[in-house]
């Protein structure tokens, strides 16, 4: 688990030890009170062998003053969004 600017930091650092390049596309942004719940396309690189990563995934933001205060990664949308009170 990563908290802060410093856990973010961190975080790329580590990511970028494993991946030579990468993106994550968002394909919708479903808002619910003060959480938003992105179903994601990722597509990553591998920096030991090049060999291409392609996979679904969804997040949950939490925000409260206009600052992301939680993040949260699920492997589907439906997880995600049970994680936000919400259903498919």
């Amino acid at each position: 688990m990563y908290h802060g600017h410093q856990g973010l930091t961190d975080l790329a650092a580590r990511l970028a030890e494993v991946w030579e390049s990468g993106s994550v596309e968002p394909a919708e942004f479903i808002a619910t009170g003060d959480e938003v719940v992105v179903p994601v396309r990722l597509h990553f690189v591998s920096r030991s062998q090049g060999n291409t990563v392609t996979a679904n995934a969804a997040h949950v933001w939490t925000l409260r003053e206009g600052k992301i205060i939680r993040h949260r990664a699920f492997q589907t949308k439906a997880d995600a969004l049970e994680a936000a009170g919400l259903r498919e």
